[in-house]
């Protein structure tokens, strides 16, 4: 690298993520060791993780001494106030209990998959939350460099107090909010069934087939992603310096994310199997084949692809948001690797360009992932033009430019085709 590319370290750790994945797997076998329910389970493979990967940043990193957390330790021990601290617990329980309440009152989000080991957990953790979280407050509060943020002042509004607004912090506490809503419930509600799925796979990866392997390697990689989301949006505290600096502004951004998602993605999915009900890569390539060896393997690559640029954020995981810019990693390489893994892997298993029903059908199935693939690719741009205010970012980008993967790819084309020039011409 470059001096001129000589940026500073990474907010988020290859050894977070990676003692992340150890406490997930300690976790779950501990808990068929123990024979636990689901939630027993589910609180371990959660806390136990967590709590590594929060140990570790702040005893080797010392996140907490970071200048984003906007906490300062030098200041005197009576530096918090209580009117200041309560509008803040207010704000942060309003909001929580809005979610509870919601979804609890909402008949179709009750009967989505085990949506009662969610509320049974949550009522396990909710004592110890109700202790903690006054203390978590004071103890932030007392060392902030600005106690008036955006918990204080969403705290105002919603009390309506003389000369209070809705102010632009408060707003991005709000839609910080928001996305925990939206995305925190249905991951909490999926590793249940995640991790049964994944247990009925192992019995068939026995036969060492290689679709029998990457079904059992997509059902693992599932359960680990969900679990990091679930913490991700679980733990955005100031002194791991994870919590939520702004939230997207722009609407489109929002749009091309969400529809991703459930339950809008639901949707376009439909869509598409509605002009390929039963067609995908199982079915046009013979099973045992060499191809078949192949695509598995291809497969699997995307996949891992995926998975390791989601969990390396680690503890700052989150869609439409700023909780610190990753560059390690595949990120040293790619601007998007999750999305582009992504992408491929739509590919690989649709295989929208062979024509198993006709032409017309395989270009109607092509213009569908077309379209899918534009909206990660709006997805992307959506992220640059959000974060385009961030000089470190900026120079992020320039330096995957420069010497990312692509950057590679292109001198190696450059270098070869001048060897084969020069080739011909020796020849001459």
């Amino acid at each position: 690298m470059t001096d001129r590319f000589a940026s500073r370290r990474s907010d988020c750790a290859t050894l977070t993520w990676v003692l992340g994945i150890f406490g997930i797997l300690t976790a779950w076998e501990i808990a068929r060791h123990l024979v636990l329910n689901d939630v027993d389970t589910v609180l371990l493979v959660l806390l136990l993780p967590a709590m590594t990967m929060a140990l570790y940043e702040l005893s080797a990193l010392k996140v907490h001494r970071r200048p984003s957390t906007g906490l300062d330790f030098s200041l005197p021990l009576n530096g918090w106030n209580i009117g200041r601290c309560t509008f803040k617990l207010l704000a942060h329980w309003c909001c929580w209990s809005a979610i509870a309440l919601y979804y609890w009152c909402s008949k179709e989000n009750q009967e989505m998959a085990r949506a009662d080991v969610v509320f049974a957990a949550i009522l396990r953790l909710l004592p110890i939350l109700v202790i903690l979280s006054p203390i978590y407050i004071i103890l932030t509060d007392r060392n902030q460099t600005t106690p008036l943020d955006e918990a204080w002042q969403f705290g105002r509004w919603i009390t309506k107090r003389p000369g209070a607004s809705l102010t632009e912090g408060a707003k991005q506490f709000a839609l910080s909010y928001a996305l925990r809503a939206f995305f925190l419930p249905w991951a909490l509600a999926a590793i249940p069934g995640l991790m049964h799925a994944s247990e009925m796979s192992l019995l068939d990866v026995v036969h060492l087939t290689p679709r029998s392997i990457l079904a059992y390697l997509i059902a693992k990689a599932l359960v680990v992603e969900t679990i990091f989301v679930a913490i991700g949006y679980s733990l955005a505290l100031r002194v791991l310096d994870t919590h939520y600096k702004a939230t997207f502004s722009h609407v489109g951004a929002w749009i091309v994310t969400l529809i991703c998602y459930y339950p809008f993605s639901n949707s376009a999915i439909t869509w598409f199997n509605h002009y390929e009900p039963a067609k995908d890569w199982t079915s046009l390539i013979p099973k045992g084949s060499a191809l078949d060896f192949m695509w598995c393997v291809l497969i699997a690559s995307a996949l891992g692809t995926n998975l390791v640029a989601n969990i390396s954020f680690g503890l700052r995981f989150s869609n439409l948001s700023r909780r610190g810019l990753n560059t390690a990693g595949l990120y040293r390489y790619f601007a998007h690797p999750s999305y582009f893994a992504k992408v491929i892997n739509w590919w690989l298993i649709y295989l929208p360009f062979v024509p198993s029903n006709g032409v017309a059908e395989a270009v109607r199935s092509l213009i569908l992932m077309c379209a899918i693939t534009l909206i990660y690719y709006l997805r992307g741009r959506a992220e640059q033009n959000e974060l385009s205010d961030d000089p470190q970012y900026l120079e992020h980008l320039a330096r995957i430019r420069a010497t990312g993967a692509w950057a590679q790819i292109k001198n190696l084309t450059r270098f070869a085709s001048r060897r084969s020039t020069i080739s011909w011409e020796e020849r001459a």
